[in-house]
């Protein structure tokens, strides 16, 4: 893969706020952050800038496979995967602490990331193959890691040197013989992924990043379901479905600001279907999110909240994306 970017930018706003709070207050004051954020900063005004970038990279995988008997086979992979790198678009500045206090930062670019993904597993079935059980391991490191962080003002790519993977999953499918139209299936992974040890000196990556589990990196998470089809009446038949999803605790900012963390999680579904062969009409009662739990799909730094007390700067807040509650219907299908 080849990729070539050419990014031209031209900045305009009004005149006055932050070079005016700089002169009069310094970058150390608590209201000068307010006065220079990003989309107000005066210091962007007349600004043009240019920047290109050039990124290759070679992806791929080799796998292998043994089988050992009918019902029992092992495997390896190797895998090389690409993602480019770019330019953010946002517009990103120094901070209060850096040498050239809320200037425009033209150096907006972000490195490719590449993983190297290492796996070896299993697959077996019982001989009336009505049972079937696999498991894995696997490792993989990921190079320039592209973290994208919402700072309260503005969304930013950086790249972090380095995070790795590794862990192991099984999963299974069962069919009891003795209670036809029944399948049960479930899995579980135990999974543990963390930044390496690097030295965080961008505002983008803070210094509790290094070594530290990253965002929606659950250390446990499994699923549970059971199905079951059987005739209703006539020639409709029924199909009926719980599923559930365990989730241990982890953290949803990029920051990994203890404040987002989500604490652990079972959401479970329920679907109900009635169809036949002989109809194009299908009709499903559902419901998600079945015991109404709360929890945070997403948090984030909230602009413009302080400390109403101390008057101090944004980020001191923070705000969240809530999980559905519980929701139920029907969904009516017509095939023609």
């Amino acid at each position: 893969t080849v990729d070539e970017k050419t990014l031209d930018s031209d900045f305009d706003g009004n005149e006055g706020s932050c070079s005016t709070a700089l002169a009069v207050f310094g970058a150390a004051n608590g209201l000068t952050p307010t006065l220079c954020l990003p989309w107000v900063n005066d210091n962007f005004v007349g600004v043009s800038s240019s920047q290109d970038r050039s990124d290759e990279d070679l992806s791929g995988t080799v796998k292998g496979s043994y089988r050992f008997s009918e019902n029992l086979m092992s495997y390896a992979s190797y895998s090389r995967g690409y993602k480019a790198g770019g330019f953010n678009l946002d517009r990103s500045q120094f901070g209060p602490a850096d040498p050239a206090p809320f200037q425009p930062n033209l150096d907006t670019g972000f490195d490719p990331e590449t993983v190297d993904a290492y796996e070896v597993g299993f697959k077996s079935n019982n001989a009336a193959n009505s049972l079937f059980f696999n498991g894995a391991v696997f490792y993989q490191e990921y190079n320039d890691f592209q973290l994208n962080t919402f700072t309260g003002t503005s969304f930013i790519v950086t790249s972090v040197p380095a995070v790795i993977s590794k862990g192991a999953e099984f999963d299974f499918r069962y069919l009891p013989e003795k209670l036809e139209g029944l399948t049960l299936q479930g899995g579980l992974v135990y999974a543990e992924t963390q930044y390496d040890d690097f030295e965080a000196v961008d505002f983008f990556a803070p210094p509790r990043l290094p070594g530290s589990t990253i965002s929606f990196a659950p250390r446990w998470s499994g699923t549970l379901a059971a199905t079951y089809e059987t005739t209703f009446v006539s020639d409709w038949d029924t199909r009926f479905n719980v599923s559930s999803r365990y989730t241990s605790r982890y953290n949803t900012g990029s920051n990994l600001d203890p404040l987002k963390e989500a604490d652990d999680l079972v959401v479970v579904n329920a679907r109900m279907g009635f169809y036949s062969d002989n109809s194009p009409f299908e009709l499903e009662v559902w419901a998600q999110n079945l015991f109404d739990e709360d929890y945070y799909e997403l948090a984030f730094d909230t602009p413009l909240q302080g400390d109403a007390a101390t008057q101090t700067a944004p980020g001191t807040a923070v705000g969240a994306f809530l999980s559905p509650p519980l929701t139920f219907g029907a969904t009516a299908r017509l095939r023609f």
